[in-house]
């Protein structure tokens, strides 16, 4: 029978014998004083089982890290409000994953990290919360600018509508215009607002968007391939429609 390779450490708090499985160390049996090296070989073959279980979800693990790496952003490049944000991953015992804003344009991402989608709906909330604070400031200075005001704004995170506007003055903005240059976001953004006064597309909201963004039909034709500018991480399991 081949057993594992094991390292044996002695301890002096330990009190009884202890095997440990870790990416860095490996099986690792820790023994206290007192304790005789010639029964450690009989106690990793009493839980050979175990050990190789914990090895292969160690190894899994790993493969799911390097996954991780080579799939999700390693810096989120925000053309809207002309800020790009590192991403650093540390993988932690918490199966939940957080994502932490840090001076110099940084974000820590901890916890479950080999999770990706986990990692995703993570990044989204942060992506989500950067909308609030940005894009919705900036509906509601245009529409105090232009005299357009609405009832209320939300976040969502919609895979084919940059924007809506309800009947009740609801303004729902995609947080993924982010991605977008700050123009095509202001035409969404005024779009919406004018939607406030007329609740479809026929000439009289034309007339009022082309006084407000008069390459109004340009940038919609653009804003049509703005698509293709979203990072696949981002709608990647996304329920959003």
């Amino acid at each position: 029978m081949t057993l594992p390779q094991y390292t044996i450490r002695r301890s002096a708090r330990a009190r009884h014998v202890s095997l440990r499985v870790t990416p860095a160390k490996g099986v690792e049996v820790v023994i206290p004083r007192g304790f005789s090296i010639t029964n450690v070989s009989q106690l990793v073959v009493e839980k050979r089982v175990w050990i190789e279980k914990q090895l292969m979800k160690q190894r899994d693990q790993v493969f799911q890290l390097r996954k991780a790496a080579d799939e999700l952003p390693d810096e989120l490049v925000l053309p809207a409000i002309g800020e790009t944000w590192r991403i650093k991953y540390q993988q932690s015992a918490a199966q939940s994953v957080r994502v932490d804003s840090r001076k110099g344009f940084r974000l820590t991402v901890r916890g479950n990290v080999a999770d990706l989608d986990r990692v995703r709906v993570a990044l989204r909330r942060w992506l989500t919360r950067q909308a609030r604070e940005h894009l919705v400031t900036r509906l509601i200075y245009l529409g105090e600018l232009h005299e357009l005001s609405f009832a209320k704004a939300t976040v969502r995170g919609q895979k084919t509508r940059w924007g809506s506007c309800s009947s009740r003055k609801t303004i729902s903005v995609n947080y993924q215009l982010l991605f977008l240059e700050s123009r095509l976001v202001d035409c969404v953004l005024l779009h919406e607002l004018c939607h406030t006064r007329f609740l479809n597309h026929g000439p009289r909201f034309w007339k009022l968007l082309g006084t407000l963004v008069p390459d109004c039909r340009k940038l919609h034709r653009e804003l049509r391939d703005g698509w293709q500018k979203i990072p696949a991480w981002v709608t990647a399991n996304s329920g959003e429609t």
